[in-house]
């Protein structure tokens, strides 16, 4: 059965082992085409997170590329999955 896009799908927080994988994964970059922009950065002698995660094939019904997800064989419980996340900077996002 599916959800309509007005209702919110629950989202799966990411164990912190993901977390890590994600980060590793990038080396820490930009991972959005050639953006290439450091995701720590420093201010004021103290490091700050400038990254977020993201979904390659959106999590909503509405969300951008959500139509490809059985195309690449994605169920929607299986789009939490660190194979469809990413690293991005604020920038892109």
């Amino acid at each position: 059965m599916s959800k309509k896009a007005t209702e919110k799908i629950p989202r799966r927080k990411l164990k912190p082992v993901e977390n890590a994988y994600l980060w590793v994964k990038s080396g820490g970059i930009c991972t959005y085409e050639t953006c290439n922009k450091e995701l720590i950065e420093t201010a004021e002698e103290t490091l700050t997170n400038a990254g977020i995660i993201a979904h390659i094939i959106g999590h909503a019904e509405n969300s951008p590329r959500h139509e490809y997800m059985e195309q690449y064989g994605f169920t929607q419980e299986q789009l939490e999955d660190v194979n469809n996340l990413m690293l991005m900077c604020y920038n892109t996002f």
